[in-house]
């Protein structure tokens, strides 16, 4: 058997799923790297993840895939009772063996690849322009809380430019007599610029809780006129960790 940092590997668990909005996921283990891509069921967000292997040291790990279904009952109550921060495992053709120091033992079986929410599309982040481009603030988290209960009640919000201003704005703008609150997030360069981008606020809700040291993420959003979308990056400083959300049509 070889060791696990099990408090590790229940921090790749949430950030290869964002907290878990990703319901099956992929883990590929490549000498001393951990890659995972995933995208949600209504393929509104998006995970790359390729990060130092902080989980298992053995040498012997070059090749391993680890794939999981429906985590959040066939996984997370099993690691739930794991309070060790490292633990032996042993890993199977088809099952992660798992035991701590209070004598018990897991058997978590694995799927195939193909039942997985994996995402085999290429990252295209370094393509884009980007019209925002600025590390997250606290500012920027508070007046998310701020309008928070208002956008969960219509369940999406609104990135808008115009005349050179960056806002967040909660409401629901298929409907015309609709209540509205905006709150100005920044400046932007172009000040032609004059666009409005709805996101799934369940998706970008889940996103920002997935983040550790939000401080040191950036936040960078694009806009495609062709195809009248926009997507919003949330991207580490060392750029190992990626989560995308992409804006939806009303």
């Amino acid at each position: 058997m070889i060791d696990m940092n099990m408090w590790n590997f229940k921090k790749l668990i949430k950030k290869a799923s964002i907290s878990y909005l990703i319901p099956s996921i992929s883990l590929e283990l490549r000498g001393k790297d951990i890659i995972s891509t995933s995208i949600s069921p209504d393929n509104n967000a998006i995970v790359f993840l390729k990060c130092k292997d902080n989980i298992i040291t053995d040498e012997s790990n070059d090749g391993i895939d680890l794939n999981f279904f429906d985590i959040s009952t066939n996984l997370k109550p099993y690691l739930d009772l794991i309070k060790d921060e490292n633990v032996k495992i042993d890993i199977t053709e088809n099952k992660l063996i798992i035991k701590d120091s209070e004598k018990k033992k897991f058997s978590i079986f694995f799927c195939s690849k193909d039942f997985t929410n994996r995402f085999s599309g290429p990252d295209r982040s370094d393509k884009h322009e980007y019209f925002y481009n600025s590390v997250i603030s606290k500012d920027f988290i508070n007046k998310m809380n701020d309008i928070k209960k208002i956008a969960l009640k219509f369940g999406k919000i609104y990135f808008v430019c115009k005349n050179g201003k960056f806002f967040m704005e909660a409401t629901d703008k298929t409907n015309p007599f609709c209540n509205n609150v905006n709150v100005e997030i920044d400046k932007v360069d172009n000040k032609d610029l004059d666009i409005s981008m709805c996101f799934d606020f369940k998706n970008l809700s889940y996103i920002i809780n997935t983040l550790d040291e939000i401080e040191n993420f950036k936040l960078k959003c694009t806009y495609l006129p062709e195809a009248e979308a926009g997507m919003i990056l949330f991207q580490s400083e060392n750029e190992v960790e990626k989560y995308f959300i992409t804006s939806k049509k009303e």
